[in-house]
């Protein structure tokens, strides 16, 4: 990509979790997903956590209300089902905001108020791991 760009992923982290039991709990197929203990491709490392994962491809736009959407409007109105998974794995769940800025061109990052009403609900980590081209 040659403009500044941003992926939204939305995770849910565990030690021991059943992938097939959170995606059948939250009626979506995760867009990756792997368990505590498989090898990392490419690589002699194995994952150390358990992983179930939506996240949206890089877009190439200025503002995050491009990209946000697509991840919350899927999740948005299953707080309940996330904060049960939450407790049946003792999961920790992340919101990665991923920021790639190209030629100092820096994008609006602003979140809206039902979103962060939301992320505080299910005990989310919001995080803006950023990269500079």
């Amino acid at each position: 990509m040659d403009r500044t760009s941003i992926r939204v992923e939305f995770k849910i982290c565990s030690d021991n979790m059943d992938l097939s039991n959170v995606t059948k709990m939250m009626e979506i197929n995760p867009t990756r997903s792997h368990l505590k203990g498989d090898p990392i491709e490419r690589m002699y490392l194995i994952r150390k956590d358990t992983l179930w994962t939506i996240e949206t491809s890089y877009k190439e736009t200025y503002d995050l209300d491009d990209v946000l959407p697509q991840v919350f409007n899927l999740i948005s109105d299953k707080a309940d089902i996330i904060k049960s998974i939450k407790k049946m794995y003792d999961a920790e769940i992340i919101i990665n905001i991923v920021v790639n800025i190209r030629d100092n061109e820096v994008p609006a990052l602003y979140l809206h108020e039902d979103f962060l009403r939301f992320a505080g609900e299910i005990g989310a980590r919001v995080g803006f791991p950023t990269y500079i081209f």
